[in-house]
């Protein structure tokens, strides 16, 4: 779902301060019928802002952190980061709010993480490679140099390259 469903143009854009953002986050969370879901993934924009206050506002009374009965639904972050160093520092930020809000964290994946050649598989690093992973074990190092509980750790996921194929398909 997105509001760019709702605009009368694919053109058009939406200009609004935080109140209306966030009372449109409400509102989608309550009214669109969502149907007997597995996941529910959002999508939100780089860093910390009043969108992820109101997500986590809304949906931390109905999926409350980790159950103890896995057939319950948990409410838990997935960091997305491409591999240059500014935006590992959204990240570090992100992954700031994670810790204060006490969110629990499935970890961080790094997007565009190469370009595969088509002609000779050769990987090129566009937006350079390893940055998150790097990130995490930085993480992990300073997990383990901290008191229990005070912070640190971030699971390193995987790596997602650049797919020309996914690209055409998202275009069409």
């Amino acid at each position: 779902m997105s509001i760019g469903f709702l605009l009368s143009s694919s053109r058009e854009s939406v200009v609004w301060r935080g109140p209306k953002k966030n009372a449109m986050i409400k509102q989608f969370l309550a009214e669109v019928r969502w149907g007997d879901l597995d996941y529910l993934i959002v999508d939100t924009p780089p860093g910390t802002s009043d969108e992820h206050i109101s997500l986590l506002e809304s949906l931390r009374p109905i999926l409350a952190p980790p159950s103890p009965s896995p057939a319950l639904p948990t409410l838990s972050a997935l960091l997305v980061s491409t591999p240059q160093a500014l935006a590992l520092l959204d990240v570090s930020k992100e992954l700031s709010f994670v810790r204060r809000t006490q969110l629990p964290l499935l970890g961080l994946v790094e997007n565009m993480s190469g370009y595969v050649c088509p002609h000779c598989g050769d990987v090129v690093g566009v937006f350079g490679q390893g940055g998150a992973e790097d990130f995490c074990r930085r993480e992990e190092e300073r997990k383990a140099s901290t008191v229990e509980g005070e912070g640190g750790g971030c699971a390193f996921l995987g790596r997602i390259p650049i797919d020309r194929e996914l690209v055409a398909l998202l275009d069409d």
